[in-house]
């Protein structure tokens, strides 16, 4: 079947070697501003975020079709990221002809082939692929991720059979088979084309490739409208779509992002995912006193008190048992220069229990021993070292007194003048 485009769209056959996505608007009010990278372990590495581990970073994209985005004032709803695309991922801001017709695209047959996974979800055969994929483990019972899919096949191929489509495969323990977690919300249907869109039928296209993606299909209410967009090139993307996925904390799973052109090469998509939103459960130290040396906070012995805290940050509505872990060092002696620390604390299942406070007051053992130090690392579930913190122990302060003996009658004062020695 060949494309048949709308008239509007004849102008899109023609620019096959204009450009896709982002960039600066011309007025520089709104700007999406993209460095293409197909370097796995760095756009990996961009997405990730608190309480996950990652490793074993792969790509398989054309080195145009990736990159890490940052954008100001743009309406796609994310601030920062990375972008992977069917097409090309920088181009130059989109620009508009005659009766308002958009001339500038994302268009590139970039060879790289489908995905079988992808061509199930689609229904089509699958093109133009880029996939970033990796390995983790995580301290939560659970994963999230952030994005927003956009497409060039937007609005004039609603439900036809050029059903671009992307999937986020989840594999490992409780997953024998990889389950795609990139879905319209609220349901099992994979986020596509034919899933979300503005539900204008064009020539062409016929409602039933959209209703045979399940029940409620196409999704309007979930669709913004791009068209003559300044900052991003796809004529309609998603509202911003969470993707989640339970898990067995401390395991090794694996993760797929993969997006394709369904059923030819014209007319790109791509998924900006949000930086640092592959996140699960996560554990981090604080402390807080009243001085810092060279960014170092420190405590006088047998005056100061240091206060630690373990802040449990929490991503899911429902939440297990977190036992965490301090090693504690340094030259201080936990339990003799300063009161004992426990080693093991126990987060419950309370959604509510986010923070356990410990007060550190050193210990004025009258010896002089110059600074000392107080440094905890924290250990989470899956025992691995995420934080730690330094706290100096000092000497108390000395103040040499230099008036003279001095009788003070009752209601009086004085002015006393001395030095004092940190």
């Amino acid at each position: 079947m060949q494309k048949m485009i709308p008239c509007i769209s004849l102008l899109r056959k023609a620019s096959l070697l204009a450009s896709f996505i982002l960039f600066v608007s011309v007025i520089g009010k709104a700007q999406i501003a993209v460095t293409n990278t197909n370097v796995a372990n760095q756009l990996a590495q961009k997405l990730v975020g608190p309480g996950v581990i990652l490793s074993n970073a792969a790509v398989q994209c054309n080195g145009n079709q990736s990159g890490i985005f940052v954008a100001s004032n743009a309406n796609l709803g994310i601030d920062s990221g990375i972008v992977l695309t069917t097409g090309l991922a920088a181009t130059n801001p989109p620009n508009y002809g005659v009766n308002g017709a958009q001339i500038n695209f994302a268009n590139a047959n970039q060879g790289t082939g489908g995905d079988a996974d992808l061509t199930v979800l689609a229904g089509v055969n699958t093109y133009d692929r880029c996939i970033l994929e990796f390995d983790f483990t995580a301290n939560g019972d659970s994963i999230f991720f952030q994005y927003v899919f956009g497409s060039e096949e937007y609005p004039q191929f609603n439900c036809s059979n050029y059903n671009d489509v992307f999937g986020f495969f989840i594999s490992g323990p409780g997953y024998a088979i990889p389950k795609n977690i990139a879905l319209v919300p609220g349901t099992n249907i994979p986020v596509a084309i034919n899933s979300v869109n503005s539900g204008v039928i064009y020539p062409g296209g016929a409602l039933p490739n959209c209703t045979n993606m399940g029940p409620g299909s196409p999704f309007i209410n979930l669709y913004t409208n791009n068209t003559g967009g300044t900052s991003v090139t796809y004529e309609g993307f998603t509202h911003l779509f969470t993707a989640q996925a339970s898990i067995q904390p401390c395991s090794t799973y694996h993760l797929k992002l993969a997006i394709a052109d369904g059923f030819d090469h014209i007319l790109d998509s791509g998924v900006f995912l949000k930086a640092g939103s592959l996140k699960s459960n996560n554990v981090k130290l604080s402390v807080k006193t009243d001085s810092l040396q060279g960014g170092i906070p420190y405590v006088f012995e047998g005056c100061d008190t240091a206060i630690l805290k373990i802040h449990r940050q929490i991503f899911q509505a429902v939440v297990n048992i977190d036992t965490v872990q301090l090693l504690i060092s340094g030259t201080a002696t936990n339990g003799t220069d300063y009161p004992i620390i426990a080693t093991n604390h126990i987060f419950s299942n309370n959604i509510n229990d986010t923070l356990k406070t410990i007060n550190i007051l050193p210990i004025n053992d009258l010896i002089t021993e110059g600074t000392e130090t107080i440094k905890i690392k924290l250990k989470d579930r899956c025992n691995n070292i995420i934080d730690s913190v330094t706290i100096y122990v000092k000497d108390p302060p000395k103040f040499t007194l230099a008036n003279n003996d001095t009788t003070i009658c009752q209601g009086y004062g004085v002015v006393i003048n001395g030095t004092y020695d940190p």
